[in-house]
């Protein structure tokens, strides 16, 4: 393993997300040769998105539905963060009847599960609560409002009180639709950088792949799992090469985001993000 912002390369700045999802493709870079390494900051999924936004990387993994409300970002196709049904990392937490649920409190680093979210108790509960954004501490959440929304290694980790419901959002998207959702995608400002990002991720993808064996055994060690439940998160529940159905899956988050308000009515749905239309 090596340590964030030591690269030999410092042309090309990549933000990752700083959860134990992207574990594999930072591992994966790892692998690959100095001179090819790029600059990585790690960060939450709406710190990477200002970052991107701002000049300060050239390239991003961020929350999918960013993609669809920023101008200037240009997805790169075939690479991002799906699963279909169960995901294990975006979970709310309730303390009522979804039905019943009058406030929510939304982890503030994210910006995909904070509108699935919203998307979620309106299309399936019926419920329209107010949204508060909040420093992801269960119990201080769950203090102030009815449910509470975690995303991330906080999701992975924390375990419900008495009393409280917990609802894999996943899962719940997939009672909805039917399809995968597609949680966070690469962009990029240049679109001249579309093909050299490409290289990297998906190599970095695949050298991960190669070493899920030590991923699950020091991200185990790091947040107090048991390496089995790891081990079914990286190789049995998330997906990073992108699918025809996960093409699906986002068409549909962008159509149901554009009918809540969530991203502009305009927003562009001719999305093509799957693996098999880039090449």
């Amino acid at each position: 393993m090596f340590e964030q912002g030591i690269f030999a390369n410092k042309s090309l700045r990549i933000g990752l997300l700083e959860y134990a999802n992207t574990k594999p493709i930072l591992f994966g870079m790892g692998s690959i040769p100095l001179d090819r390494r790029p600059q990585i900051t790690l960060a939450t999924p709406s710190a990477v998105v200002e970052m991107l936004c701002r000049g300060d990387l050239d390239a991003g993994v961020v929350s999918s539905v960013e993609c669809f409300r920023r101008d200037g970002l240009v997805i790169v196709p075939g690479i991002g963060i799906a699963a279909s049904g169960e995901v294990m990392s975006v979970k709310l937490f309730a303390a009522k009847e979804l039905s019943r649920v009058r406030s929510v409190a939304l982890d503030r680093g994210s910006r995909s599960a904070a509108a699935l979210t919203r998307i979620l108790l309106a299309e399936l509960y019926g419920a329209q609560p107010e949204f508060v954004s909040c420093k992801p501490e269960l119990d201080t959440m769950l203090l102030s409002c009815d449910a509470a929304l975690l995303i991330g290694d906080s999701a992975l980790t924390s375990s419900a009180p008495p009393g409280v419901d917990v609802f894999d959002l996943g899962r719940e998207w997939y009672q909805l639709t039917g399809l995968p959702f597609v949680y966070a995608l690469c962009a990029v400002r240049d679109p001249l950088l579309v093909g050299e990002v490409y290289g990297l991720l998906i190599t970095s993808v695949e050298k991960g792949q190669q070493r899920l064996g030590e991923v699950v055994r020091l991200e185990a060690e790091r947040l107090g799992l048991e390496p089995e439940v790891l081990d079914h998160y990286f190789r049995g529940v998330l997906r990073y090469v992108l699918t025809p159905e996960d093409e699906a899956g986002l068409r549909k988050f962008v159509e149901l985001a554009a009918a809540h308000g969530l991203v502009a009515p305009s927003a562009d749905r001719s999305i093509c993000v799957a693996q098999r239309r880039f090449q």
